[in-house]
């Protein structure tokens, strides 16, 4: 590895680089793959989660004082980016710690926000508004006047999406495999393709 590096101008880093066992893991963009019993299983990384869980945390932090509306909009941006990038890994069992974890999170919170109001109007006013009951939510108006509803997005219900492999012989380009690469795209697999074969065609 280190001859076919060298050759293109490039060289592995001593402190970053070592050799294990794939029956111990390793941690790699954020994820953890490993072998279980002879079955390899890839899972987000515990330092990864940690430092969602921390981001998570900030944001609500930062965010505590000002209008829910905006509270709920940030931290729906972190979970689908976090969720999206781990749903095609074995993620579900993680997934529903952060769920739960983030439910005691907005409790505390709003028991420092509202330290004299009884738990049935907690409840009331932040888990009983949106469509999906027990579900973090609030109802803000805009400058118009529109009432608009804004949810928490939970991570279960991104759910898990397993990665099916492309076809080895497959061409994006070849009329012949249209077929098979729209029925690819109507199941969520290799948009960019779709996209890209729609342009060019």
């Amino acid at each position: 590895m280190e001859a076919f590096l060298s050759e293109r101008g490039l060289s592995l880093s001593e402190e970053k680089t070592r050799i294990v066992p794939i029956e111990l893991g390793f941690e790699f963009l954020g994820q953890n793959p490993r072998k279980y019993g002879g079955k390899l299983l890839i899972k987000p990384s515990r330092p990864s989660v940690k430092a969602f869980l921390r981001n998570l945390k900030e944001t609500i932090r930062k965010h505590g004082h000002g209008k829910v509306e905006v509270l709920i909009e940030a931290l729906n941006s972190k979970i689908r980016g976090w969720a999206n990038y781990h749903r095609n890994v074995m993620s579900g069992r993680v997934f529903g710690f952060v769920d739960n974890w983030l439910y005691h999170q907005l409790w505390a919170w709003m028991k420092r926000r509202h330290r004299k109001k009884r738990k049935s109007w907690l409840v009331e006013n932040y888990w009983m508004k949106g469509a999906t009951p027990w579900t973090f939510s609030t109802v803000a108006e805009d400058e118009q006047g529109n009432a608009s509803l804004h949810q928490l997005v939970k991570l279960h219900t991104i759910g898990i999406r397993r990665h099916v492999k492309i076809r080895g012989d497959a061409n994006p380009y070849d009329p012949k495999d249209q077929n098979y690469f729209r029925k690819r795209y109507a199941q969520g697999h290799s948009p960019s393709s779709a996209r890209r074969r729609r342009r060019i065609t």
